[in-house]
């Protein structure tokens, strides 16, 4: 990211010159979550200015405000160009505006629903061998952790945030100061668990595919030497799967009910579909038509007997 940050000069200081700088802004960030956007933009880049120095551009602030932000919350705030950015999927990725602070605005991201007793029978069905072999979905690496399990039906894959190594380092600094981390706890513990127990269980098939990914698609190296080392300690509450949880049922019922892909499918769905609408109207005729038929027939009965009645016949 800093290979690829190239500042505005034009006369102005900036914004990032080194290293040094950027883990400064990384600091202030995590040490002023409760401040808004707006606020922490100017304590970095005006406020500590030597007397007479003119601050960076403001787009040059921005930018280096977001390679900061983008390492501390493990997001793209459009400096990787994610992948994951540009596919809409089920989720719209939110944004972090100048007026909300990095407290509210991960609470804006991450929607924690109410605890699920109820995910047994969906965690197994969503491994990615199934993802793959039932429902058809390519696996995409992403680096943006608000993008993890994000199901796009249109172009048939589902996004996987890859970077344990990072969460495995964050929850370790959250053990010993609380504070130096942005993201909750429970968040960075529900992800790993999507990947270590659910995506990709202690199997032979889903550990051979992980292997794959790590050594020809450039995931992180860390999904295949942290597997040894516990990320959860004993006092830990149980996953719950309040972040994630819609997103594992969206992909479980995927797996049950595939979507069709490709223009043949969609013609034999829609086909079929066309031929049980027929069918059910063909068979609501069919029983309204003997309906009224034996109702005819009752009809003509009773007129028979009402004539035996009224006409007996005498017997000579």
């Amino acid at each position: 990211m800093t290979d690829a940050y190239n500042p505005e000069r034009l006369g102005r200081k900036p914004a990032i010159e080194n290293h040094e700088d950027l883990l400064e802004i990384i600091g202030k960030i995590v040490d002023g979550c409760a401040n808004p956007r707006a606020t922490l933009l100017r304590d970095i880049f005006e406020d500590c200015l030597p007397m007479g120095t003119k601050p960076p551009t403001w787009n040059d602030q921005d930018r280096a405000f977001n390679v900061g932000a983008s390492i501390a919350l493990l997001m793209d705030f459009g400096v990787l160009h994610d992948g994951a950015n540009g596919s809409a999927g089920t989720v719209p990725l939110t944004s972090w505006r100048n007026d909300v602070s990095a407290i509210d605005f991960i609470e804006e991201a991450f929607h924690r629903g109410p605890a699920n007793s109820d995910m047994r029978s969906v965690l197994g069905e969503v491994k990615v061998t199934k993802l793959i072999k039932n429902a058809k979905l390519n696996l995409v690496l992403t680096n943006d952790i608000r993008r993890h399990l994000v199901l796009d039906r249109k172009v048939r894959t589902v996004w996987i945030f890859h970077q344990s190594t990072a969460l495995r380092e964050l929850l370790s600094a959250s053990e010993t100061d609380p504070s130096a981390v942005i993201l909750p706890r429970d968040l960075m513990l529900e992800v790993l668990d999507t990947i270590h127990h659910v995506l990709f269980p202690l199997e032979s098939g889903s550990q051979k595919l992980l292997k794959s990914l790590v050594l020809k698609d450039g995931w992180d190296k860390g999904l295949l030497s942290d597997m040894s080392i516990p990320y959860r300690k004993d006092t830990n509450p149980e996953i719950t799967y309040a972040f994630f949880g819609d997103r594992l049922r969206e992909l479980h019922n995927e797996v049950q009910n595939p979507t069709p892909h490709g223009w043949l499918e969609r013609r034999l769905k829609r086909k079929n579909e066309t031929y049980m609408l027929k069918a059910t109207m063909y068979g609501v005729f069919i029983a309204v038509t003997l309906g009224f038929l034996g109702l005819g027939v009752a009809i003509f009965q009773a007129w028979v007997g009402y004539q035996q009645w009224k006409h007996p016949v005498k017997n000579s």
